[in-house]
């Protein structure tokens, strides 16, 4: 009976430590889990990339025509602000009369002496065509002839035997040199010829231009200093000031006038350019629409400061946007399908390489050792969301789309996961 008892309470303690032993089992792989990185994984896919340009950019009206002071002249009165509609019967600003007046008069004296200067120069340019470069080009032919006949002579008499050859040389010297000082004067005269002609010019030029600025500053002192718009539609780049300068040749406004299109210019990264194309429509927006304006792709072309970029020239339909308004600009290109494509959040930089972590699987004992690796890759096209994977991997490959615990990852890392639903 007592080897019985004996027997019974052996069973009865390797029992207690096979349980046991079993519940640290349990104990310790609950530990491990619950430890572990939980990972969810996906295989990467074939995935439609949508490709959106959007921005915020300056609408200018195509039609703008530039406006320059022909005189020069003091602010007194502004009565017009830049964005406003104007016709030609609309007073911008108004110029100090006494400045004008103080200014025609010097115009006038300045005509005066231009109009003697034309005078004087019309009357050298007579005098060297009819009697200058007459008598020159004469005097040079008729020497020029004479040396021509001697050499005939001398030839004629060295074949008679009269003369000797060196007279004959002589003869051909002479002559040749006479052609060379006639070149010399031909030359002379056309360089004479060109100066006397740009005198006249200058004289005429000048003299026109002080016609148009003393006809321009008359109307403007008949207007009491009053300067008008030369067009209808809206005032662009004025910012006159009381009291301030205008210089002669200074932009005084532009005028953006009013027509059914516009146009701008967006500059866009040169990989997400090559989904546009000339022609692709898209729409703008601003806060003074209700909806959104038509637009239209004119061209596409290289951006001279910015090599990684491309220029796209955009043609809208402008409705009543003002000039120069900043307007949405928004456009959702067609999808293209890729075969390889990964969240943005599922791509990592390490060593300044692109790289996922891919899930890697390995039977041990009775169970599965789930490890992740870094695996370096060559990304693509993206856009807002997802992006292409060109290299480095495969649809077979498992990546971590998301951590499902708050844990860092680590090469070869032992982890737990689960399969994400395409």
């Amino acid at each position: 009976m007592k080897k019985m008892w004996k027997q019974w309470f052996a069973v009865k303690n390797l029992v207690i430590f096979f349980l046991a032993l079993w519940g640290f089992t349990l104990f310790s792989s609950f530990l491990n889990e619950y430890t572990r990185p939980q990972v969810q994984a996906v295989h990467a896919a074939k995935t439609a990339l949508s490709i959106e340009l959007q921005g915020n950019e300056q609408l200018e009206w195509k039609d703008r025509d530039a406006v320059f002071s022909d005189f020069g002249g003091r602010v007194s009165q502004v009565k017009m602000a830049e964005g406003e509609e104007v016709t030609p019967e609309t007073v911008l600003f108004r110029l100090d009369l006494e400045e004008l007046k103080k200014q025609l008069a010097k115009l006038e004296k300045s005509q005066s002496e231009w109009d003697l200067k034309l005078q004087a120069a019309q009357k050298r340019e007579a005098g060297f065509f009819q009697e200058e470069r007459a008598e020159k080009k004469q005097a040079y032919a008729h020497e020029l002839a004479e040396a021509e006949q001697k050499l005939v002579t001398q030839e004629k008499l060295y074949q008679l035997g009269t003369v000797s050859k060196q007279a004959v040389e002589t003869a051909r010297l002479e002559r040749d040199k006479k052609r060379a000082e006639e070149m010399e004067v031909g030359a002379s005269l056309q360089e004479r010829e060109a100066q006397v002609l740009a005198s006249r010019r200058e004289a005429e030029e000048k003299s026109k231009e002080i016609q148009e600025e003393l006809q321009g500053l008359k109307e403007i002192i008949k207007e009491n200093g009053q300067v008008r718009a030369k067009e209808t539609g809206v005032l662009a780049r004025f910012s006159m000031t009381v009291g301030g300068e205008i210089q002669k040749g200074q932009l005084l406004y532009e005028i953006a006038k009013k027509s059914e299109w516009s146009q701008l210019v967006y500059s866009i990264e040169k990989k997400k350019a090559e989904h546009f194309k000339v022609g692709d429509s898209l729409n703008v927006k601003h806060a003074s629409v209700n909806g959104s304006l038509q637009g239209e792709i004119l061209s596409i072309r290289a951006d001279p400061e910015n090599q990684d970029n491309r220029l796209l020239k955009i043609q809208v339909a402008t409705g009543e946007i003002p000039a120069g308004a900043q307007v949405e600009l928004k456009h959702a290109k067609r999808t293209k399908v890729y075969d390889l494509v990964v969240p943005k959040s599922a791509v990592g930089k390490y060593q300044n390489k692109a790289y996922v972590w891919v899930v890697k699987e390995k039977k041990k004992g009775f169970g599965t050792e789930v490890t992740v690796v870094r695996q370096t890759v060559i990304t693509g096209e993206s856009d807002d969301k997802n992006v292409v994977i060109t290299s480095g991997l495969s649809p077979e490959d498992a990546y971590v789309s998301k951590i499902l615990n708050d844990k860092s990852l680590a090469e070869n890392m032992k982890v737990t996961w689960e399969r994400e639903e395409q």
